[in-house]
C-alpha cells in the first residue's frame, strides 16, 4: 500500500499496475480517474472539508459537476500554505476556535484576500443527482 503525497500521478499509475499493491494519490482530483488508473481511493487533507463530495465522486467518477467541484474546491485550498487553510475551514465549519491554533513551522494566513477567498468556498452545495 502507498500513499503517493508527490502529486505524480504518472507514478501513481506505474504503481497501481502492481497486482495486489494500493495505491491513495494525495487529491480527491484523481478519484475520477480511480477506475482507469487502479487507485485505490484518494488520502488528502483537503477532503476534510468536504468528505461528502468526495465520496460522491468516488461512487460517480463520471459526473463532471463533481469533478469540477473537486478541482475549484482543491485550486482554492492549495492556493494557501494547506495546514493554516484546512484548518481554518474546519473551525469556520465546526464553529471551534481551537482549529484556529497553528503550530510552527505553519503560520496562520492573516492575508484579508486569501481568508476572503476560502470563506467563499461552495462546500458541500452540489446537491445529489
Amino acid at each position: 500500500m502507498a500513499k503517493d503525497s508527490s502529486g505524480n500521478l504518472a507514478y501513481a499509475r506505474e504503481l497501481a499496475k502492481i497486482p495486489g499493491f494500493r495505491v491513495f494519490p494525495s487529491s480527491e482530483t484523481a478519484l475520477a480517474d480511480a477506475p482507469r488508473d487502479g487507485y485505490a481511493g484518494c488520502i488528502s487533507a483537503t477532503v476534510n472539508i468536504d468528505p461528502r463530495s468526495s465520496q460522491r465522486l468516488w461512487r460517480d467518477q463520471e459526473n463532471a459537476g463533481l469533478l469540477d467541484h473537486a478541482r475549484s474546491l482543491r485550486h482554492t485550498i492549495a492556493a494557501n500554505p494547506l495546514i493554516p487553510a484546512v484548518k481554518y475551514l474546519v473551525g469556520k465549519r465546526s464553529g471551534n476556535a481551537v482549529w484556529n491554533r497553528i503550530l510552527l513551522p505553519q503560520m496562520p494566513i492573516i492575508d484579508a484576500k486569501k481568508l476572503e477567498g476560502l470563506g467563499a468556498l461552495r462546500i458541500g452545495a452540489l446537491v445529489e443527482a
